[in-house]
């Protein structure tokens, strides 16, 4: 895809989310008051609800452990490689750029091999 199509592509995207938003945004408050999500005693109850209830604990768990790590990754690694290990900044832009060029390929091969071998509920 050429970029000037890519650039026409996400800005029709872009212009139709506000479209679809002014037709949505003004009948959101009376979906929402129909169900009672406005009211102070209901939304307690279901964040009690979303919070007790332990698949929700575990894949909290599992992306806060993911991510965290993650960012700490990207938020330490320059001081380490280049302070440390003494490469030098164009060295370094290269190690992260190869890094993210395997963390997505990796992230992919691993949840489809996950579920093919354990299934979702049991790799949790």
């Amino acid at each position: 895809m050429s970029p000037g199509l890519l650039v026409l592509f996400i800005a029709l995207l872009l212009g139709m989310q506000a479209v679809t938003t002014d037709m949505y945004l003004p009948a959101l408050p009376m979906l929402t008051a129909s169900f009672g999500a406005t009211v102070a005693a209901t939304l307690a109850r279901t964040w009690k609800n979303i919070l007790l209830n332990p698949a929700f604990r575990a894949f909290s768990a599992l992306s806060i452990c993911s991510y965290g790590g993650l960012f700490t990754y990207l938020a330490a690694s320059s001081f380490v490689y280049i302070n440390v290990l003494g490469l030098s900044q164009t060295a370094y832009s290269l190690v992260l750029m190869a890094s993210a060029l395997t963390y997505i390929p990796g992230t992919f091969l691993c949840r489809r091999l996950l579920v093919q071998k354990h299934g979702a509920s049991v790799t949790v």
